[in-house]
């Protein structure tokens, strides 16, 4: 037998004069996805990934397979890492997330959440990584997830799109 859900709309509370600015500028600290022995710089995951043999392996089969030398595979390789890296700036973060709301708002939107299943996931993160696979059928999709990761104070995802995916 099914229980009946009640969603929640998570915009409603920033519907005041100052709530989005004071809601976006609250004291904000996530709750990691993984959580590791040790903490990674971007730069070192990018360091840790180029230097894999695993990258090596695959550089090496794929300059065969399309005639390209090893150092332009590896280049290749690097510039994509450098695309993908994610380089989290809070100030950005909270800068688009003020836009984001005052865009849902002028849209008459609302965002409605099964909270009970988020606090649930929200729970067990940490132990296992977590992965977010919207539809990206439009931009929409990875503003919203980042927002709402940032509602529920969970770390922010690492978004892959507009690569040619």
């Amino acid at each position: 037998m099914s229980e009946i859900v009640n969603f929640v709309d998570i915009l409603k509370p920033r519907r005041t004069q100052f709530g989005i600015f004071k809601f976006m500028t609250r004291s904000w600290d996530p709750k990691k996805t993984l959580t590791l022995d040790k903490y990674y710089m971007p730069q070192d995951l990018k360091k840790v990934v180029a230097d894999s043999v695993y990258i090596d392996t695959i550089i090496e089969k794929e300059s065969i397979k399309n005639g390209k030398s090893k150092e332009q595979m590896r280049k290749e390789v690097l510039d994509y890492l450098e695309e993908i890296a994610m380089d989290k700036k809070l100030y950005v973060i909270r800068w688009m997330g003020i836009v984001f709301l005052k865009i849902c708002f002028m849209m008459k939107i609302g965002v409605f959440v099964n909270e009970p299943a988020v606090l649930k996931l929200r729970s067990i993160m940490g132990k296992n990584p977590v992965l977010f696979l919207p539809t990206h059928r439009s931009y929409a999709d990875f503003c919203l997830m980042t927002y709402l990761c940032y509602h529920y104070d969970i770390d922010l995802p690492a978004v892959a799109a507009g690569m040619g995916m």
